[in-house]
């Protein structure tokens, strides 16, 4: 009889615990919804003491992103793919993963979650243009690198302001080359949307 009310207390138990973290998964997506990225990362962090389940972490990752903390975001996508067991929830917290990068002007980063991102889901044309960006970014980045060494050892000494010429007229500086290929990009595409749909 004694086993029979600590099985019965313990059912009850774990059946509030459930309860409460389901509601407090249902006001932290409320709080997404409504851009309080600051609740809703409280309520997914609650969630995840309560119990581990990668979909909690992905839209925790996801309420970091929307806070425009990448870093933080990142960490959080990189864990949810690690741990992940499903490709599709993989591929998407690599894809994000990729785009918190990408917002930190990390590309080599950002294009690594990409085509790990791919290797998941290897038609997802969105994560195809986000990886094409990325190589572009680093391309340009290289470029950048290339023209400053050769700007350094090239310069010219009549280019150097004069010292105590009094003859000399007022000294001006070269105009900055204009890269031919400079460009606006579009904004890197990201993050996906949340994952609740029965999870949970």
């Amino acid at each position: 009889m004694k086993g029979f009310g600590f099985v019965f207390l313990w059912l009850v138990g774990s059946t509030l615990a459930a309860q409460s973290t389901h509601q407090q998964l249902r006001e932290a997506d409320r709080a997404y919804d409504r851009a309080r990225y600051d609740d809703a990362e409280l309520g997914y962090r609650k969630s995840l003491e309560k119990g581990y389940s990668p979909f909690f972490q992905y839209n925790l990752g996801n309420s970091l992103y929307k806070q425009q903390r990448f870093d933080e975001a990142a960490k959080q996508f990189g864990e949810v793919a690690d741990k992940a067991t499903d490709d599709n929830l993989r591929a998407d917290a690599l894809f994000n993963q990729g785009g918190a990068y990408f917002e930190q002007q990390q590309f080599e980063q950002a294009a690594e979650a990409y085509k790990k991102s791919l290797r998941a889901r290897p038609n997802d044309m969105q994560t195809k243009r986000n990886l094409a960006m990325a190589l572009q970014q680093i391309k340009k980045q290289a470029q950048q690198q290339q023209q400053n060494k050769d700007d350094k050892n090239n310069s010219d000494p009549q280019d150097d302001p004069p010292q105590n010429d009094k003859k000399a007229t007022k000294w001006r500086p070269r105009p900055a080359a204009r890269y031919a290929g400079s460009r606006r990009t579009t904004i890197v595409e990201t993050p996906r949307s949340r994952t609740n749909v029965g999870h949970y």
